[in-house]
């Protein structure tokens, strides 16, 4: 195999970013343990990612589901920074 035979790495996403059964064109939907185990991280930073604006996310009734591309985003470009803790004052 040569190097422009290779699989890109937008290509190699593309594998897990559909699951079966999901209609092509559609947004890729997955549940929260889902992009957990993608990110390889708990549910609770998933959750984290959610407020901070790093992932999108929609509700269906009571279930929440990320969108797959903003996932995909994320291992392409990685998370924001977390702004410091400001110092403890002392009283």
């Amino acid at each position: 195999m040569t190097v422009a035979e290779l699989p890109t790495e937008r290509a190699a996403l593309d594998i897990h970013r559909r699951p079966a059964g999901q209609r092509a064109g559609w947004p890729g939907l997955m549940t929260v343990e889902r992009a957990g185990h993608e990110l390889s991280v708990s549910r609770v930073t998933i959750y984290e990612l959610l407020k901070s604006g790093a992932l999108k996310s929609v509700k269906i009734g009571a279930s929440r589901r990320i969108v797959s591309a903003s996932v995909e985003k994320l291992i392409i470009h990685g998370a924001p920074r977390k702004a410091p803790r400001p110092a403890a004052q002392e009283a």
